[in-house]
């Protein structure tokens, strides 16, 4: 192919580089770019099909760790904003290239477009700001400025993650050395808009409360690097953490996070249930007879009300990039509404524990997620009737108190102690689906019996097993998520079929199924008597 044709084909697929006013423009936001959204190992499916259904723009491409969207900003913000099951996202600068040494590394790394996802400030421009701070003034003014005596600002730092698997560039000090030297390459010089007066009255408004502070501004988001068999490719974080949601402040040491609870509850068929009760005339409850802190719980509850996962006031690494348009942003923040489930009303989210501690964090938890909720506005609100941004009264409301905020939910919440048999009895002839992460081990907060010699983890789900078999409730699923499934099975004594499969810590789990059958021991036997050594860690 002649160079000319090349050339062409470079300015079809990076119209950024033409042009540093577009990177911060409309076409900037229309850019094709590679968008990596990282999810549980084992969740790569979980999340592509999420994706899916929330119509994210974009082509997606599933991977070990997660998933790669071939699309826009607003496949970003999308991501962002509305996916349960994405761990992060990471926006990737340029396209991979080969980086088998040192000279091949830096070559790739000139061609980068660092400027479009990072704010800097060249050195040179540092120096020369540097050096009018030195330089003696004799106007009028000089002793205003040498009397605010502000530090000069600090240099541009960015933390840089190496990883290298099957590359010859295996020393990643000496990788990260080297972007950090490119980064400061091609830093954009920015010349002091304001001098004199001028300079000094806009350093006070800073100093004293301004929107502009003087220290976080200089830092720049994580750049990561990933070589895999000599191919290098660069991206940026761009969200953070997305499974803090802001409402799990109290957690137990081994619960389980947001996005796989999210993914679990998506693999269940809670929402069809919930609509074959309506078809039914009857009610559903969704029961957790291990609470916890209640993550299975309340994030069925922000599937069911329709509520964006992420939040929109929240101010994400993206938002800082030169190339991200705050006005398309806040447009598409203002469309993405809640959409609740219109069988909603008929469902019963009950919450119950052993432990009053449990119960007491799954509270405390479930009153934040109200605070964070964007629930319907009373109908004696105005809002309501003019048809204001359901996002404002969220805002206006969270400062209500919790329970006018519980009796405004179009369903009913309840977390209450008492064991499963206990609370089974109570639900007898009612339609029950259960959701539960069952306890696996001391690391829970389960001790050994003292009588049986064996860990309470393993008498609960022989408890389990036997209240199943009654059938006290009209059982329409039940779903456990746990990690030694073998045990699991021997000591229910249930027949169990896997759903899901994903790594939740450093331990594999599953989601397991009840096929309504009992499992029978070798020969037809009934099943053996529970070994004393059980699984040994977190729940």
């Amino acid at each position: 192919m002649c160079r000319a044709a090349i050339a062409q084909l470079r300015n079809v697929r990076a119209p950024l580089r033409s042009s540093p006013k577009m990177a911060v423009g409309h076409a900037a936001g229309k850019a094709i770019r590679r968008i990596f959204l990282v999810s549980s190992p084992g969740l790569e499916r979980s999340l592509e099909k999420e994706l899916q259904v929330l119509g994210v723009p974009g082509r997606l491409e599933s991977m070990p760790g997660g998933v790669m969207v071939h699309g826009t900003m607003e496949s970003l913000w999308r991501a962002c904003l509305q996916s349960r099951v994405a761990e992060s996202a990471y926006l990737g600068l340029g396209d991979p290239f080969h980086a088998s040494d040192v000279r091949s590394l830096d070559k790739g790394l000139r061609r980068l477009p660092f400027e479009e996802c990072l704010r800097l400030r060249s050195q040179d421009a540092s120096e020369k700001a540097d050096e009018s701070r030195r330089k003696p003034r004799i106007d009028e003014h000089s002793e205003l400025e040498d009397a605010l005596a502000l530090p000069a600002p600090p240099p541009v730092t960015s933390e840089v993650k190496v990883s290298s698997e099957k590359s010859r560039l295996y020393h990643t000090g000496l990788v990260k050395e080297r972007v950090l030297e490119a980064i400061k390459q091609r830093s954009v010089a920015k010349e002091p808009r304001e001098t004199g007066v001028q300079e000094a009255s806009q350093k006070v408004r800073e100093v004293s409360g301004g929107s502009v502070a003087l220290s976080p501004s200089t830092l720049l988001p994580e750049v990561r690097i990933r070589l895999r068999h000599d191919e290098c490719q660069v991206s940026v974080s761009a969200s953070g953490l997305l499974h803090q949601r802001g409402y799990r402040k109290a957690v137990s040491e081994a619960s389980v996070r947001e996005t796989l609870a999210a993914a679990c509850v998506m693999a269940s068929p809670l929402l069809r249930r919930l609509t074959a009760a309506a078809h039914n005339d009857e009610e559903l409850v969704l029961w957790d007879p291990f609470c916890g802190s209640g993550t299975l719980l309340l994030e069925a509850l922000g599937i069911v009300l329709g509520q964006t996962p992420g939040d929109q006031a929240k101010t994400y690494p993206f938002t800082s990039f030169p190339c991200h348009s705050q006005q398309a942003y806040s447009d598409l923040s203002a469309v993405l509404a809640p959409s609740p489930h219109p069988a909603l009303s008929r469902l019963t989210l009950l919450g119950t524990d052993s432990s009053e501690e449990q119960i007491d964090r799954a509270g405390r938890n479930f009153k934040r997620f109200l605070r964070r909720a964007r629930l319907p506005p009373p109908a004696s609100d105005p809002s309501a009737v003019d048809g204001a941004d359901s996002q404002v009264g969220s805002e206006v409301y969270a400062r209500e108190d919790p329970e006018e905020l519980r009796r405004r939910l179009p369903c009913r919440v309840q977390f209450a102690q008492g064991t499963a048999a206990k609370i089974a009895h109570s639900l007898e002839g009612r339609p029950v689906m259960i959701m539960t992460n069952v306890p696996w081990g001391i690391a829970s907060g389960w001790q050994e019996n003292p009588e049986t010699g064996l860990p309470e983890a393993m008498e609960a789900y022989g408890q389990l097993g036997r209240m199943l078999r009654q059938h006290k409730a009209d059982w329409r699923g039940v779903f456990c998520l746990v990690a030694g499934v073998e045990d699991f099975k021997q000591h229910t004594g249930l027949d169990w079929t896997s759903e899901l499969r994903f790594l939740n810590g450093s331990r594999w789990v599953d989601l397991l199924q009840w096929t309504g059958k009992s499992q029978r021991g070798p020969g037809g036997s009934a099943p053996p008597r529970p070994r004393s050594d059980g699984p040994r860690g977190p729940r």
